[in-house]
């Protein structure tokens, strides 16, 4: 078997037998790994293409499956992700920040709540994990979230 060393060599090799979704994935992975000696993160190339991880990953079998075209290790990583309350908090505000906006529209005076404004802490701190901002939090605050079953650590 013949040793693929650049991907322009491979890359008839590698893409027949791909479907043409499947293809435009598999020469992006392998021009991505062409161009970073040091090679690339699954995760990160699957963020960047605006695809499921299992799509990178299923490249990343065919493509070691035809050979010697790429060596893949396999790594696990933990990250935060919003729970389905969690999403709607931060699309819509807390519970709190809701009754509080709504209080005015069923007429009781916010005034008369000794209340001017409030600052939703909560949906901020779920906007920075949606985002990909969970490092800016301590773990204090992610196991609060977590407890509230707004945030899991998949």
């Amino acid at each position: 078997m013949k040793r693929c060393f650049d991907v322009t060599s491979c890359l008839f090799r590698a893409l027949h037998g791909f479907s043409m979704a499947d293809t435009g994935v598999v020469e992006t992975l392998l021009q991505r790994i062409e161009k970073l000696d040091g090679g690339v993160d699954s995760l990160g190339v699957a963020a960047s293409l605006g695809v499921d991880h299992q799509v990178i990953v299923g490249a990343v079998k065919s493509l070691q499956a035809l050979g010697d075209v790429i060596s893949a290790e396999l790594r696990s990583s933990k990250h935060w992700e919003l729970t389905e309350e969690g999403t709607e908090i931060a699309e819509q505000g807390s519970h709190e920040a809701r009754v509080f906006n709504s209080i005015l529209l069923e007429g009781l005076p916010q005034a008369e709540l000794m209340v001017e404004s409030i600052e939703d802490q909560v949906r901020e701190k779920l906007l920075l994990v949606k985002q990909g901002n969970a490092a800016q939090l301590d773990e204090k605050e992610k196991n609060e979230l977590k407890k509230r079953k707004l945030l899991a650590e998949v």
